[in-house]
């Protein structure tokens, strides 16, 4: 998938200011206890915005949930990054994905992905480039997908950020 450096700098633009803009409205949906993630099909990293319009360009670019293209035949490449409530503590969290849009028939989501993800214990933003998905990992166009970054079971795993994404 080709990205042009305007796509890119929106990206980066939106994620200092606007993942804790936007935890205010994570906290309403998920009782004060997380913070949020931001799925994108550009590479995300932190860096102050330009402009007010820069902002607001970068912000409707990354609107919950992001749809996010297919950029090989059956997969994707997908970046997140989560804004936490505090720190985590944790060298490690664990990212999971589960498949929502199944669960209106099982009324459960489908766990699709589980990983391990390096962080830093004192940092409140964590920026997780360049995951490769695909449908031999269980993935589907078409399919909504809900994020979260948990604490790892033996620190008493609780969800410490949510987002969602559609695969197009």
């Amino acid at each position: 998938m080709k990205t042009t450096v305007g796509h890119r700098s929106i990206g980066v633009a939106i994620l200092a200011t606007s993942l804790s803009l936007a935890s205010a409205s994570a906290k309403e949906r998920n009782g004060g206890h997380t913070g949020l993630i931001v799925a994108s099909s550009v590479y995300l990293f932190e860096t102050p915005f330009d402009s007010a319009a820069t902002l607001v360009r970068a912000m409707t670019h990354l609107r919950q949930p992001q749809v996010i293209g297919a950029y090989c035949n059956g997969a994707w490449r997908v970046h997140f990054a989560a804004q936490l409530e505090r720190p985590p503590g944790e060298e490690t969290l664990d990212l999971q994905i589960d498949d929502i849009s199944r669960s209106a028939r099982s009324r459960r989501p489908i766990r699709v992905f589980s990983s391990d993800i390096p962080v830093h214990p004192g940092q409140m933003t964590v920026f997780m480039n360049d995951f490769v998905i695909s449908n031999e990992m269980g993935f589907a166009a078409g399919h909504a997908y809900e994020v979260s970054l948990w604490r790892p079971a033996e620190a008493g795993r609780t969800v410490l950020a949510k987002g969602s994404f559609t695969l197009k």
